[in-house]
């Protein structure tokens, strides 16, 4: 189910943002909705460089 929201932004933000829309070919909301999904999908990953950190300090993994 699709779900609205209402975020307020400066105008200067939301030129910002349809310039990019549209060099995406997107409305703003699909704009928004593709920002807020990738910047959720990069902080979940652990990159390989965080794995390597991670694997090297023992005391993590116990």
């Amino acid at each position: 189910m699709a779900h609205k929201i209402t975020i307020e932004l400066s105008d200067e933000d939301l030129k910002r943002i349809e310039h990019h829309a549209k060099l995406e070919s997107l409305s703003i909301p699909e704009f928004i909705a593709v920002a807020a999904l990738r910047y959720v999908d990069q902080n979940e990953l652990i990159d390989e460089f965080e794995l390597v950190d991670i694997l090297e300090k023992e005391n993590l993994l116990e």
